[in-house]
């Protein structure tokens, strides 16, 4: 077959199979290319989608870092539902890529962690929270049913409403213990209004009872107070009348009608002691006397206590602390001189008297700082 030249025909055919093999081999170039571009659009998609799922993550690891930086005892239960949702939607963020999908998801547990012992302390301080309550709320028991058989009824509304503020000042004692708390609390409380409301209903016949023995006593103090006259034995009067006096207190409380039948008995008793008016005139107006004097010895007290104060001011800046004390020694002169100012002297005299130690330690001070 070598060295035999080929027919036209036969190159013909040569030349329709390299054309054919030569179109073929297009073919297959255009098909690769196609599925090398259509790889790449794939690619590139794939990318965008994993870039999008980072910015996903990336803000959800943001978010969960905020949340534990924000968590406190007031949000517990809105934040952990937050949490729960974020790791919810972190899961369903879709694939983030090789490079970053490990070290997002490392992050978001790392957050997450952090989210977890700010709860654990939150949780460990309502712990302590809750044993401090409990036992303040078991010795507010305990109070409680001593309190129970009290018989100060006048001051009893008063300590079980203060027992009652302490005990929502001491908070909650837990699931656990707080109702049963307040249970034995409330029956204890309850107990001595029970035991209240009894007494009063007892108490109530024994103030008509004495209010009777208080009537029959207006009317002997009436008789006594018409009898009076210029030639009344006064002294003899007056034992009767304090006599009476000392029967109306034994009689014992009237309630309500207290004031009135006091107010009626006090009239008619009152009117027998005109004779000792001028006696109480001369006598109130030595005390208003004694008032205009306290109140003088005030104003002028007080009137050192502000020239005190000035001079005070101007220990620090003085060149000459020996004419400071003595002016200092010049106000206690004139304040030894002045008097009582009466209910206010003790206080006035403590203020003055600060004042006083107040410019000795000044003047103590500012010599040493010369001396240096």
């Amino acid at each position: 077959m070598f060295g035999r030249k080929e027919t036209p025909q036969e190159y013909e055919q040569r030349k329709a199979r390299q054309a054919a093999e030569k179109a073929q081999r297009q073919r297959d170039y255009e098909a690769r290319k196609a599925r090398r571009e259509q790889k790449k659009r794939e690619w590139e998609q794939k990318e965008r989608e994993f870039a999008r799922n980072r910015s996903a993550k990336q803000n959800l690891v943001s978010q969960m870092r905020s949340l534990a930086n924000q968590l406190n005892a007031d949000n517990v239960k809105q934040s952990c539902a937050k949490r729960k949702s974020l790791w919810s939607s972190f899961k369903n963020a879709g694939y983030a890529g090789k490079e970053y999908n490990k070290p997002l998801g490392s992050e978001m547990k790392s957050a997450s962690d952090a989210f977890q012992r700010q709860l654990e302390s939150i949780f460990q301080k309502r712990e302590v929270k809750y044993r401090q309550a409990k036992a303040a709320k078991e010795l507010l028991v305990s109070e409680a049913q001593s309190f129970s058989q009290s018989t100060d009824w006048k001051n009893g509304g008063a300590k079980a409403r203060d027992m009652q503020a302490r005990w929502k000042k001491a908070g909650y004692a837990g699931r656990d213990h707080d109702q049963a708390l307040w249970n034995s609390f409330h029956r204890a409380i309850q107990a001595f209004f029970d035991r209240r409301d009894k007494h009063f209903a007892k108490v109530s016949q024994e103030y008509e009872k004495n209010a009777s023995v208080k009537r029959g006593l207006i009317a002997e103090q009436s008789r006594l107070t018409s009898s009076v006259g210029p030639s009344s034995d006064f002294k003899s009067i007056k034992s009767r009348m304090a006599d009476l006096m000392a029967q109306w207190k034994r009689s014992g409380s009237a309630g309500k009608q207290n004031s009135s039948l006091w107010s009626e008995f006090n009239s008619s008793r009152q009117s027998c002691f005109d004779y000792i008016k001028e006696e109480e005139r001369k006598a109130r107006e030595k005390r208003e006397e004694k008032r205009r004097d306290f109140e003088f010895n005030a104003f002028r007290k007080r009137s050192l206590i502000s020239d005190h104060a000035v001079l005070n001011q101007s220990i620090q800046s003085s060149s000459d602390l020996s004419v400071k004390r003595a002016e200092v020694d010049s106000l206690f002169s004139r304040w030894k001189a002045i008097g009582r100012a009466g209910h206010e002297d003790s206080m006035l005299w403590d203020e003055f008297n600060g004042l006083r130690k107040s410019a000795f330690d000044s003047i103590t001070a500012a010599r040493k700082a010369q001396s240096k």
